[in-house]
C-alpha cells in the first residue's frame, strides 16, 4: 500500500492488515485490541502493544511529522549569490550544448569527471546553464542565472542528482512529472531487453556493468537510472562508467580505454555518447548485486515484495498517484534475482543469459 502524505510503501500481513482495516474504519484502540486478541488466540497484552504500535505508525504515515523533500524551500537567498571563484565546462551531448559552472574545485572533480569525454573547446550558444557551489554548509544549483531556479540540498549527492534530473529533463524536453523513477544503479540492454543491476555503494555494479559491456552489451547509464512514466522505458544517460582502483586495473588489462582521476585512483569508462540516440528498452530483470570475494556465485529470484523492499532503498519514486499506480503495475511485471559473487565469469554468465532471454 501506498501512503501519498508521506511517500511511503508498506507492505502488511494479515494481522497488520486486520488492525489497519480498524483502523480505517475508525475503530477505536481498545475495541481493535480485543478482536485481534480474540481471532489470534493472542494474550490481551501483546495484543494491546501491537495496535498501539501500528495505530501510532498509521497516524504518522497519514499525517508525517517530516517534510517530503523540497530543494527550492529557503533557496532565495542563494539565487543572488555571487561567485567568486568559479570554473566552466561546456559540454555538448544528442546535438544540445550545456554549462556547468563549478563554485568549488571538489564540486568540479565529483560532477565534471563522469561528464569530461562531452567537454567541448568551442562556447557554443547554451540552452541550459547550470551553476553549482557550496553556500552556507549546503550546497546550491542553479539554472539559467539568478533569475531562473535554484535549488538547496544538505549533501554533495544530492545537488549532483538534482543537476543530473535538470541535465535529463534538458536532452530528452521533459519535466520532472514526466519520470517514474530514478535508480541508482547500471543499466544496460540487448535489443529492446534493459538490465539493471543496483546496490548501495561499493557492491560491484559498476564493475559487473564494464565486465558486461565487453560481452556486447550496450551501456546505458550508471549510478543514475531515469525511468520514464507513461512508458517505463529507461533512458540513456551520458555519464560515464565510474570505476575504482582494483577494477579501473582488471578492465584495462581487458583492453578497455579509461581515463583515470585522483593519482589513477577513479577512473571512467569512455563510451560512445552518439550510441545512445536510439532510446532504449524497457527493463525486463532487475538484480540487486554484491560483490563477496568469499562467496563464488549466489545466483537466485527474489519475490516482488522482498524485491520492493531492496529497490526502494535504492530509489526514488514520483510522489503522485497517477506515478504510484503507474510504479506498481509496472514493478509487479519485472523479473528479480540476488547476486552475490566472488567469480566474475560465472556472474557474467548469469547476467548475460538474463539479457539473452526473448
Amino acid at each position: 500500500m501506498w501512503f501519498e502524505a508521506s511517500n511511503q510503501w508498506v507492505q502488511f500481513d494479515e494481522l497488520q492488515w486486520l488492525i489497519f482495516c480498524f483502523y480505517e474504519k475508525g475503530i477505536a484502540q481498545g475495541t481493535a485490541v480485543a478482536q485481534v486478541a480474540s481471532r489470534f488466540s493472542m494474550a490481551e497484552e501483546k495484543a494491546k502493544s501491537m495496535v498501539e504500535s501500528i495505530y501510532q505508525s498509521l497516524d504518522t504515515l497519514f499525517n508525517p511529522t517530516f517534510y517530503l523533500p523540497n530543494f527550492s524551500l529557503n533557496a532565495e537567498k542563494a539565487s543572488g549569490y555571487v561567485l567568486k571563484d568559479k570554473k566552466t565546462g561546456f559540454y555538448r551531448h544528442l546535438g544540445k550544448s550545456f554549462s556547468i559552472t563549478y563554485g568549488s574545485p571538489q564540486l568540479q572533480r565529483y560532477i565534471h569527471w563522469p561528464l569530461a569525454h562531452l567537454e567541448t573547446d568551442t562556447h557554443d550558444r547554451c540552452d541550459l546553464n547550470l551553476e553549482v557551489f557550496p553556500f552556507e554548509k549546503r550546497y546550491a544549483l542553479r539554472v539559467n542565472g539568478p533569475s531562473g531556479e535554484c535549488r538547496l540540498a544538505d549533501e554533495s549527492g544530492q545537488i549532483k542528482r538534482i543537476l543530473y534530473l535538470e541535465l535529463t529533463n534538458y536532452l530528452y524536453e521533459k519535466n520532472e512529472d514526466g519520470w517514474l523513477s530514478f535508480v541508482h544503479g547500471s543499466a544496460l540492454a540487448k535489443n529492446d531487453n534493459v538490465l539493471i543491476l543496483t546496490s548501495s555503494e561499493g557492491s560491484g555494479k559498476s564493475t559487473m556493468a564494464a565486465l558486461l559491456m565487453l560481452r556486447g552489451i550496450t551501456f546505458l547509464s550508471d549510478d543514475y537510472v531515469p525511468i520514464e512514466s507513461d512508458s517505463q522505458r529507461v533512458y540513456a544517460f551520458p555519464a560515464a562508467l565510474s570505476l575504482k582502483n582494483d577494477a579501473i586495473e582488471l578492465m584495462k588489462s581487458k583492453g578497455m580505454a579509461i581515463k583515470t582521476f585522483s593519482q589513477g585512483k577513479i577512473g571512467f569508462a569512455k563510451h560512445n555518447p552518439e550510441s545512445q540516440k536510439v532510446t532504449h528498452g524497457k527493463v525486463k530483470n532487475i538484480v540487486f548485486i554484491k560483490y563477496c570475494k568469499e562467496k563464488e556465485l549466489l545466483f537466485e529470484k527474489v519475490s516482488t515484495l522482498d524485491a520492493l523492499a531492496l529497490f526502494l532503498n535504492e530509489s526514488w519514486v514520483g510522489n503522485d498517484i497517477k506515478r504510484a499506480q503507474q510504479f506498481i503495475d509496472w514493478f509487479s511485471t519485472l523479473n528479480f534475482h540476488r547476486l552475490e559473487y566472488g567469480n566474475n565469469d560465472k556472474a557474467i554468465e548469469a547476467l548475460y543469459s538474463l539479457v539473452e532471454q526473448p
